[in-house]
């Protein structure tokens, strides 16, 4: 039996594009930071910065690494579980990043 032949469609196809994955959430973050702000450089920054924040997550979690934000995170030794709690919140934190406005009291 092949390595792959035990894993389940999802892994196989996250497999194998998970490196156009990544690309796109970078390349989605910069357009929307870019149209929103452009000439705000501070809340430009912030946008890239809150991106990249929750997508290092997403990409850890892509590749079958650890997965470390703030304090906390899930390891590959946490199980399924953590590891899905961790990528809700990525996926979810990242999905709020592109609402972001700015800030009210400015």
């Amino acid at each position: 039996m092949s390595k792959q032949e035990g894993h389940s469609a999802w892994i196989r196809w996250r497999n194998r594009f998970r490196l156009y994955l990544s690309i796109s959430l970078a390349i989605l973050a910069l357009i929307n930071a870019a149209i929103k702000f452009w000439g705000e450089w501070e809340l430009f920054l912030t946008a890239i910065l809150g991106h990249i924040f929750f997508g290092q997550l997403i990409v850890a979690f892509l590749y079958d690494k650890n997965m470390n934000v703030g304090g906390g995170g899930a390891d590959l030794s946490d199980g399924s579980v953590a590891r899905g709690m961790a990528i809700t919140f990525a996926v979810i934190g990242y999905g709020v990043m592109f609402l972001f406005n700015g800030y009210p009291w400015q």
